[in-house]
């Protein structure tokens, strides 16, 4: 299986075939965390502070970035070591944005129409780490 290597501040693993888009950060933007469209409806994307309630998910931040940088963003693909919030991830899991752009169960973080992914190997406590398919091109 090819895959693409990232090292930052956390380890990505994300197979191939995968979806990657360059944005303008909003913002400072840690490696691993999702993001979402700023306010103001350009293309810049920011770190969810909050449960995002009424935005849609862009993606997963590849790289640590501060304000005005370009940011890679995982939009469609899978990745590891995503950091949980909320409860224990199980396989199959629905997943949404929750705040500091951690990942929480969908209904947990804000409702069906702004899921991010899927778990596929979870983690056993509420803040572990696990592995998910991201897509965010609904």
């Amino acid at each position: 299986m090819a895959f693409w290597y990232y090292e930052g501040t956390k380890d990505f693993v994300v197979t191939t075939p995968a979806l990657i888009l360059t944005f303008k950060a909003s913002g400072s933007i840690t490696a691993g965390r999702g993001v979402t469209f700023d306010a103001g409806n350009t293309s810049d994307v920011y770190q969810a502070t909050c449960p995002i309630n009424n935005k849609v998910p862009v993606g997963v931040a590849l790289a640590t970035v501060s304000d005005d940088d370009p940011v890679p963003v995982l939009v469609w693909g899978v990745a590891k070591n995503l950091t949980s919030i909320g409860q224990a991830k199980t396989p199959g899991m629905l997943i949404g944005l929750s705040g500091s752009g951690y990942f929480a169960q969908a209904t947990e973080a804000s409702g069906s129409s702004y899921i991010a992914g899927k778990v596929i190997s979870g983690s056993g406590t509420a803040t572990g780490k696990f592995m998910a398919f991201i897509d965010c091109m609904k």
